[in-house]
């Protein structure tokens, strides 16, 4: 039934059906070993997204972002269909771009206020109001996008929830705006 490389005959012959594991223990092998992988991929998310803003908070502190962008569209904007972190690159309504942003008042301000920014992977899709756009030295970028209540977004294109002060830092850098 199943054709394995000469290799794998001697690591697995359980799949060629030698006798060398029973079917029953197979199946409870295999079970225990999705559970651990499932447990271990939901903690991982959850936990990598946190830590995706906590090497955010760590580029910063380092000096290594050079500059960041911050893509806003308002509420009183209407749109036919939600706003995507596409849609949002290509139509926003104001753009902040913070120059020689290492060591800069926002750095700090910012810095804190992913520090202490909970994220949690989630499906849910957001309609995006806010990005932020990090530009890091060497030529990489990262983005984090979130809707206009601040519950909702994409951090490097991965839906997650926050909960947290990031929201109000991108509010009052956009108050002016309104």
């Amino acid at each position: 039934m199943y054709r394995v490389l000469s290799r794998a005959r001697a690591a697995w012959p359980f799949i060629r059906g030698s006798g060398a594991i029973g079917v029953g223990s197979f199946v409870r092998l295999s079970a225990l070993v999705f559970a651990v992988s499932a447990f271990a991929l939901v903690q991982g998310n959850s936990a990598g997204r946190g830590a995706d803003l906590a090497s955010l908070t760590r580029l910063i502190n380092a000096g290594r972002v050079q500059s960041v962008e911050i893509l806003y569209v308002p509420p009183t904007v209407v749109r036919a269909v939600n706003m995507t972190p596409d849609g949002l690159r290509k139509g926003y309504r104001y753009k902040i771009i913070i120059q020689d942003f290492a060591g800069s008042k926002a750095s700090l301000e910012l810095a804190s206020a992913l520090g202490r920014t909970e994220v949690h992977e989630t499906g849910e899709s957001a309609d995006v109001t806010f990005g932020v756009v990090f530009r890091v030295t060497g030529g990489s970028v990262r983005e984090v996008y979130m809707d206009g209540f601040g519950r909702l977004g994409l951090i490097d294109g991965s839906a997650v929830s926050f909960k947290g002060k990031l929201y109000e830092w991108l509010h009052d850098m956009t108050a002016p705006l309104k």
